[in-house]
C-alpha cells in the first residue's frame, strides 16, 4: 500500500507541470540561453521576453562578456506577487521589492530576471531598449560583483542604458536617436536652471533609491544624467577603461579613487568636463534656435543700452 501510494505520488509529481516558486505557474517558454516561466494566458508576453533576452544576449555580451548560465525569468500577475518573488527567490526586503515592482522589472540579478504584468502594455521599443538595460546589470553583475550597484549606481545604471541606446540602435535607429537627444536635452536644461546632480551624491544605492521615490522629475532626471555621463566617458576614454574602472570598484575602491587612477583625472573634473561639454552642445546644437535668439538679444542690449543711456543724457 505504502509503495502504491509512493508510487502514485511520483507519477503526479513528473506527469504535473513544472513549477518555478511561490505560484508562478511551470508553463514555460524556453530559448538557447533563457527559460521564462508564467501564468497561463500569459504565453505571447512570454515569448517577447524570451525573445528580448536573446536579442540582449546576442548585443550587450559584445561589450561585457557572456554569461556562464541561462537567465530565469518570471512573468508575475500582480505587483504583490512580483513583491513576494523578489523577497523569495533574491532575499530583497519589502521596501526595496516594492519600489522594484513598482519601477516594473528588475535587474537581471543571480541570473534571475522579474517582471510585473504592466511591463507586457509597453511599447514593443521601450520594453527592449529596458530588457537590454536590465541584462546589461546581469552581465555588470557576472563580472564585477555587486559593488558598481551598491556603490558607484550612476555608472551602473549609466552603462545599462547606454547599453540599450546602443544595441537597440542597431534595430530601431530613429527612435534610440528621440530617446538619446531627449537625454541630452533634459540634463543640458537641468544644468541651466541648475537642477544638476553632483555625481558623488548619485553614487549610493540608498539615495538613487530614494529620488525614485521621490518623483517621476527626479527618477527621470538622475538615469537621464547618467546616461549622458556614461556616453561621455565611453567618446572620451573607450568602453575598455570604463570597464577598467568598474574592475577597481570591484577590487574595493571608491568610485573616486577608481576613476582617478583609471581616467586620470579627478571626478569633480570629469564633471567640470562633462558640462563644457553639454554647454557646447547644447547650444550648437540641442538649442540652437534658442542660443541664436538669446544671442540676438544680447547683443541687442549690448548696442542699445548705450544708446538709451546717451538719449538719456541730452
Amino acid at each position: 500500500m505504502t509503495f502504491a501510494v509512493a508510487m502514485l505520488f511520483l507519477l503526479a509529481l513528473y506527469s504535473a507541470p513544472a513549477k518555478a516558486f511561490g505560484g508562478v505557474a511551470g508553463n514555460a517558454f524556453e530559448t538557447p540561453h533563457a527559460i521564462v516561466f508564467h501564468h497561463p494566458g500569459n504565453e505571447a508576453f512570454a515569448e517577447t521576453v524570451g525573445n528580448a533576452l536573446e536579442f540582449a544576449h546576442g548585443s550587450v555580451a559584445e561589450d561585457l562578456g557572456y554569461p556562464a548560465n541561462k537567465i530565469t525569468a518570471y512573468i508575475y500577475d500582480s505587483g504583490e506577487e512580483m513583491v513576494d518573488g523578489l523577497m523569495t527567490v533574491l532575499g530583497y526586503d519589502r521596501r526595496e521589492a516594492e519600489l522594484i515592482a513598482k519601477v516594473g522589472m528588475s535587474a537581471v540579478t543571480k541570473n534571475t530576471f522579474h517582471l510585473h504584468p504592466k511591463a507586457k502594455t509597453w511599447p514593443a521599443k521601450i520594453f527592449l531598449h529596458s530588457v537590454v538595460h536590465e541584462y546589461a546589470h546581469g552581465l555588470t553583475e557576472d563580472r564585477y560583483g555587486a559593488e558598481p550597484a551598491l556603490s558607484a549606481r550612476w555608472l551602473y545604471e549609466g552603462l545599462g542604458e547606454y547599453e540599450g541606446h546602443r544595441s537597440v540602435e542597431a534595430k530601431y535607429p530613429n527612435f534610440e536617436e528621440r530617446w538619446s537627444r531627449s537625454r541630452y536635452k533634459l540634463v543640458f536644461k537641468a544644468l541651466v536652471f541648475g537642477d544638476l546632480f553632483r555625481l558623488a551624491n548619485l553614487s549610493g544605492i540608498d539615495q538613487w533609491y530614494a529620488n525614485i521615490a521621490r518623483s517621476w522629475r527626479t527618477w527621470n532626471l538622475q538615469y537621464a544624467q547618467a546616461y549622458v555621463a556614461v556616453r561621455y566617458i565611453v567618446d572620451e576614454y573607450g568602453i575598455e577603461r570604463l570597464k577598467a574602472v568598474l574592475a577597481e570598484i570591484s577590487a574595493g575602491l571608491p568610485i573616486e579613487a577608481a576613476i582617478e587612477k583609471v581616467l586620470g583625472v579627478s571626478l569633480s573634473w570629469l564633471e567640470l568636463s562633462l558640462v563644457a561639454y553639454l554647454l557646447v552642445k547644447g547650444t550648437t546644437e540641442l538649442y540652437v534656435s534658442y542660443a541664436v535668439a538669446l544671442f540676438t538679444i544680447f547683443a541687442s542690449l549690448v548696442v542699445a543700452v548705450p544708446v538709451f543711456i546717451r538719449y538719456r543724457k541730452r
